[in-house]
């Protein structure tokens, strides 16, 4: 590029972080060619990228300048509001009003709503506020896992109220509810994760003829006043439970020594804690699942001490209350 276009381009682009529209080009006296001959990214129809791979915030200015009406929601949005485990879809997926005709772009992908919500000023952007954000992402995932994930993260650290996500459900498109829908009865289970929602599922597939027992999802466990803990899943009548060691959670050293110390207030009261990894719970959970109903029946019949309280999140789940 030659150093006098270089020159008219880069206060436009700069203030833009890096973009520039095909318009902006025109004003300036540009060849229209040179974004391709630049091998300048295309974010939209006249939309370029003159730096590297946009990061979330130059496409939330790039969806400014393609479409102002325009309103970035799922996984973007849910990053953009601090929310964990957002999916890490490419690009920005954005809400237009419905009759919009904008054609959006490789990066930019505009849906079309007849709910078009009230925007959230959050770090100088405006984007849809977390509900609808983490709604969107959870329907606009082709992948249940990555709902649950974001859906109980948001609910988790109360990102989100239940409410307002059912209030969602109801409201929204139908197409993708299904994800959504069963991330909320994750959440009403007792699940406060994705890998913990799955170790849930692997226990309830195993073959009826050898059921898993009932069992709880995240209850706190109290004995004599004093809480153990509140394991992943605990099988009442087994004093057996488990937990779903994430490297979130379990990763740097403060938080491995608190999960050892959990775990031996567990074994000193006589229960057993079993642990495993999400990646190792995914490679098989039938095997998991399996080695979980085998530890419960030799265990069953054990008596708990008789000052222990379980204080339930969710449910008592099994097979048959499911079906029932």
């Amino acid at each position: 590029m030659r150093s006098s276009v270089a020159r008219r381009i880069r206060p436009v682009a700069d203030a833009q972080l890096g973009l520039i529209t095909s318009a902006q080009l025109r004003e300036l006296g540009v060849d229209l060619a040179l974004p391709r001959r630049e091998g300048w990214l295309r974010l939209a129809d006249g939309l370029w990228c003159t730096t590297a791979e946009p990061d979330d915030e130059q496409l939330l200015v790039g969806l400014e300048l393609y479409a102002p009406h325009a309103m970035a929601s799922g996984a973007l949005a849910c990053r953009w509001h601090g929310v964990r485990h957002a999916p890490s879809d490419p690009g920005c997926r954005a809400l237009v009003p419905h009759g919009t005709t904008l054609l959006g772009g490789p990066l930019l992908d505009l849906r079309q709503t007849r709910r078009m919500p009230d925007g959230v000023e959050h770090r100088q952007r405006t984007v849809a506020p977390p509900d609808r954000a983490v709604a969107d992402a959870a329907r606009w995932t082709p992948w249940l896992q990555d709902a649950r994930a974001v859906v109980l993260a948001a609910l988790a650290d109360r990102r989100v109220e239940r409410q307002s996500l059912v209030d969602e459900l109801h409201a929204g498109q139908r197409r993708g509810s299904a994800r959504l829908r069963r991330a909320l009865d994750d959440w009403d289970r007792g699940a406060r994760s994705a890998p913990e929602a799955e170790a849930a599922d692997a226990l309830l597939a195993v073959p009826g003829t050898r059921p898993a027992p009932p069992f709880y999802l995240n209850p706190e466990l109290w004995l004599d006043g004093v809480l153990l803990g509140s394991p992943d899943g605990y099988v009442p009548g087994a004093w057996l439970g488990w937990e779903v060691d994430s490297e979130e959670h379990h990763g740097d050293d403060d938080d491995l020594d608190a999960t050892l110390q959990r775990h031996q207030r567990f074994a000193d009261a006589g229960f057993e804690l079993l642990h495993v990894t999400p990646k190792r719970m995914r490679a098989a959970p039938s095997a998991w699942a399996l080695d979980v109903v085998a530890r419960a029946a030799r265990r069953r019949g054990r008596r708990a001490p008789s000052g222990l309280v379980v204080v339930e999140k969710g449910p008592l789940l099994s097979a048959g209350t499911l079906a029932a």
